[in-house]
């Protein structure tokens, strides 16, 4: 037990920020779906939005919310890879695990080309679907820990600057 106050041993310290409660977002057109898996991962405490189309979930989206994004490939208008590709465009870095009961090998290949974290069939395994929504977040939380002190890291020098200046 050190006899050093605690302030003290703090000191010059970098503080590394703890990431906001993870939100789990469910993007699939079919309303069972939906259902099913706010259900299962609310029961995990995973805090669960969910959209009926990507469209909904691009007027909604921040692009630096943690969490990720469980995607359905096949849904009317605006397509999974479609919902990926413009994400992106957008600057998000939400891990986004592909669920579709609709995948063929092309399709997979793209979606990992992209960036995906995974792809995963309906009818999904629970163990399967916690351990990837568990790894998806870790990854989001190291990437918002690394963006945090990045921008730290940034206003200390732009602050040092203009005490030069």
């Amino acid at each position: 037990m050190s006899s050093l106050n605690p302030k003290l041993q703090n000191e010059g310290a970098a503080e590394v920020p703890r990431p906001p409660p993870a939100q789990v977002l469910v993007v699939d057109d079919d309303a069972s779906v939906r259902a099913a898996l706010s259900r299962l991962l609310g029961l995990c405490g995973y805090a669960v939005t969910t959209f009926q189309s990507a469209e909904s979930l691009l007027e909604q989206h921040e692009a630096h919310a943690y969490g990720c994004i469980i995607l359905d490939m096949a849904m009317p208008g605006l397509n999974g890879l479609g919902l990926q590709q413009a994400l992106q465009q957008r600057g998000s870095q939400m891990p986004i695990i592909f669920l579709t009961g609709q995948a063929d090998v092309p399709m997979c290949a793209q979606a990992m080309r992209r960036g995906a974290f995974d792809f995963l069939t309906k009818p999904v395994d629970d163990t399967v679907l916690f351990a990837t929504v568990a790894r998806a977040l870790q990854r989001d939380a190291a990437l918002l820990s690394a963006r945090a002190q990045r921008e730290a890291t940034e206003s200390r020098l732009c602050h040092a600057d203009r005490a030069r200046a």
